[in-house]
């Protein structure tokens, strides 16, 4: 007889968490290439920790023996002897000094509800992060309880600019209305907690922002592993907005679709100069160190050596002797300047130098232009690194108004960013010219001290007329009395002209 079953009363079904797993398309198609850029960006160490990701052994092994323990200390010293350099946050960090070689513009300045944020600081950290991953999001919060639970105990809140990379904006959809793109969900991850988890490796504790448009109003839900969501809809002076504050910014534009990383081909060289360096070091320990050789030995004397327990040092102190009429030593030493490695180095790091040009620049035609073709074509082109800076002013104009509304300020203010990244080359012809203009008139004053500052050998710092004052200040003094246009200082009569005798030769 069979037992009996004991019957097990019904629960009711557990609510599924928030699935953080679930991803937009292309955010699993460029997942890969974000999270190598981002390594790149953290330098050696973070490089190394990925280990065969980014440098596999020159030898092909199969899974079984790579876990002996012989392997496991070849390898580490295969490792050891890498190096990163690290051209793909050089090339991100020229970027951006060459976009703020010279301020930005506030006009008008902020309101003073809107003086905490900073500008300047927020702006370099969106053109690094769209030049270095090719997209952005930057979303515009007021600090709450639900998000921040300090925030209850400060009578200081105010609104704030947060920018997302794109490995922590994780879906995100757009809708169609009256013909125009209306972002209406994105979800945002971002570190809630750190905590100390075992051999004191430090575990970061997520948070996601579901940001939503719902009946017309922006609502935001927060998600978190160790608590139920909360939901609330925030007010901007007493109204509700109806759109995302918050906007996607790209190299080619501000739109949901992604963009690529204007420095992916640096990351690519940069990851093969890294593994070619490993394998020259590992080349050069075994063929860098002079070998010792002997010749003429008798037939067999390797093996008789190793059962005697006969071995062969080379050391100055000690006299080496060899017997019989053919024996001889030499030392083989191999040419490591004619190894192949050098010459690929050098290839790739003339690569990232050019790639790293070629984002600055506008696209150089081949052959003699006009300097009206060359006119035209510049006023049409603009460099990757100019369509990033004209995207960061627009998204961060429509921020800052963001901004305003929750301060209840109605912000004009425009920011501008310094579009001319390189220094213009001086013309000397072109300053005598503008020189002489100035001084018979036609051209106004302080015009040589405005080209001046365009090729930055005169400082912005003191406007024209503060230099045309300084000059005259210091302008030295006529030691004749009698002026250029030969008056007279004290009568202000020309002198007469002493009459010739025609009779004097």
């Amino acid at each position: 007889m069979p037992p009996k079953v004991k019957a097990v009363p019904k629960t009711a079904p557990v609510k599924p968490a928030f699935d953080s797993t679930r991803t937009h398309r292309q955010y699993k198609e460029y997942m890969k290439r974000w999270e190598q850029i981002n390594i790149c960006l953290d330098g050696e160490e973070a490089v190394k920790q990925k280990r065969e990701t980014y440098l596999p052994y020159p030898v092909r092994l199969d899974d079984v023996d790579k876990t002996d323990d012989a392997f496991l200390l070849q390898y580490q010293l295969y490792l050891e002897g890498a190096h990163f350099v690290e051209y793909t946050a050089e090339a991100v960090e020229d970027l951006i000094s060459s976009a703020f070689r010279r301020p930005l513009e506030l006009e008008p300045e902020l309101p003073k509800e809107l003086e905490h944020l900073d500008v300047t600081d927020l702006s370099k950290e969106l053109v690094g992060t769209v030049g270095a991953y090719g997209r952005a999001f930057a979303f515009v919060d007021y600090p709450t309880v639900d998000t921040q639970p300090s925030a209850a105990d400060d009578d200081n809140n105010a609104a704030y600019l947060n920018i997302y990379e794109p490995l922590d904006v994780l879906d995100w959809t757009e809708t169609k209305r009256s013909g125009k793109s209306e972002l209406i969900r994105v979800v945002l991850r971002e570190i809630d907690t750190v905590r100390e988890a075992e051999e004191d490796i430090a575990e970061a504790i997520y948070m996601y922002r579901e940001l939503l448009i719902k009946d017309g109003k922006f609502t935001m839900i927060v998600h978190r592993d160790d608590r139920e969501s909360v939901t609330y809809i925030p007010k901007a002076n007493g109204s509700h907005f109806t759109e995302i504050p918050g906007v996607f910014i790209g190299t080619t534009s501000n739109t949901v679709k992604v963009d690529k990383s204007p420095v992916m081909g640096i990351s690519n060289s940069n990851l093969k100069h890294y593994q070619t360096w490993a394998d020259l070091m590992h080349v050069q320990v075994y063929t860098g160190n002079p070998q010792l050789v002997l010749a003429g030995l008798a037939a067999g004397w390797n093996k008789q050596a190793e059962r005697n327990k006969v071995t062969v040092k080379l050391d100055a102190s000690q006299v080496l002797a060899l017997e019989g009429d053919n024996s001889s030593a030499s030392l083989l030493e191999i040419d490591t300047n004619s190894l192949v490695h050098f010459r690929t180095l050098e290839v790739l790091e003339q690569s990232m130098a050019e790639q790293g040009a070629k984002i600055k620049s506008i696209s150089k035609k081949s052959g003699v232009e006009s300097a009206e073709a060359l006119k035209i074509r510049s006023s049409a082109s603009m460099s990757k690194l100019a369509a990033i800076v004209a995207n960061v002013e627009d998204a961060l104009n429509k921020c800052i108004v963001w901004a305003g509304l929750y301060m209840g300020e109605t912000v004009t203010t425009q920011v501008t960013i310094n579009k001319e990244f390189f220094a213009p080359a001086p013309d000397g012809s072109l300053l005598s010219s503008i020189s002489e203009a100035e001084a018979v008139g036609t051209a106004p004053r302080g015009t040589a001290i405005t080209y001046l500052k365009q090729i930055e050998l005169v400082s912005d710092d003191k406007s024209n007329e503060e230099y045309l004052a300084d000059m005259e200040l210091y302008q030295p003094q006529l030691t004749s009395d009698i002026k250029p246009d030969g008056t007279d200082v004290k009568g202000g009569k020309k002198p007469e002209k002493k009459k010739e005798n025609p009779t004097e030769k």
